[in-house]
Order: C-alpha cells, then sequence, then structure tokens
C-alpha cells in the first residue's frame, strides 16, 4: 500500500509563502505525511529537507512584528504594527 502524501514546494528565500500556499491547496489535507520539495534544488524528502524547512520557517516567523525582544528571547507583543 502506498502512503498517500502531502507535497509542498518550497522557497528558500520564501519559506512561509509556500508552506501557506500548500495548506490553502483543496488537496491539502492535514492527515496525510507532509513532504516539502526545495525549488530549484535536487533531494527527497526522508525528514532532513522537512526538518530544515521547519528550522528555516520558524527563523523567519521569529522576525515577523508580533515577535519583539532580543534574538535568544523573543516574546509575543502586543503593540505590532498594523499593515
Amino acid at each position: 500500500m502506498v502512503e498517500e502524501k502531502n507535497l509542498i514546494n518550497v522557497d528558500r528565500d520564501n519559506v512561509l509563502e509556500g508552506l501557506f500556499n500548500g495548506f490553502r491547496r483543496k488537496q491539502f489535507n492535514p492527515w496525510k505525511h507532509l513532504n516539502v520539495k526545495l525549488v530549484g534544488e535536487d533531494g527527497i524528502d526522508t525528514g532532513g529537507l522537512m526538518r530544515e524547512v521547519m528550522s528555516l520557517a520558524m527563523a523567519a516567523i521569529s522576525k515577523l512584528p508580533i515577535f519583539a525582544g532580543p534574538d535568544s528571547r523573543k516574546a509575543i507583543t502586543l503593540h505590532a504594527p498594523c499593515k
């Protein structure tokens, strides 16, 4: 039996957008395994690519304006600028 998976294409320079676009697809099923493909790179996701993408995503999230403080101690702030 072949396990069904979600495949999401992610660009290193815009990880969050790639993940959000993948999660928004009608075919995305949160109960299926998640595999990523880095755009322009060869590689099969056996777990390492997913860990790398999640690390890149967390680094990008920590730079969002909803967090404040030094890099080693970020906290959610209630004074995030509005767009």
